[in-house]
């Protein structure tokens, strides 16, 4: 099966990769690129302040600090639980 490559222009038969530019031109090698490119932007993204100290409270080894985060994590559910029914009885309103 003749495939042509995207980023030259070239046919190419039976490869993963273009004969002229190296391009990926198969499904499955494309794939894998867009998977190493996503994997090299996710590596570039920093960790967000309020993610790490979560983090350190959840994963404390004092367990009031660990308590403590259920506690929290218990009443932040409840709270999600409260506004999601709120909202859906306004979106039956419209009907």
């Amino acid at each position: 099966m003749d495939v042509k490559c995207s980023n030259c222009g070239t046919w190419n038969s039976n490869v993963n990769y273009c004969i002229k530019c190296n391009h990926p031109v198969s499904r499955e090698a494309i794939l894998k690129a867009r998977e190493v490119i996503r994997e090299e932007k996710t590596k570039e993204i920093p960790v967000a302040k309020l993610d790490k100290w979560i983090g350190n409270w959840k994963n404390s080894t004092n367990p009031f600090l660990k308590y403590s985060y259920k506690i929290a994590s218990f009443f932040w559910m409840i709270y999600m639980a409260i506004i999601s029914f709120i909202l859906w009885m306004v979106a039956l309103g419209p009907g």
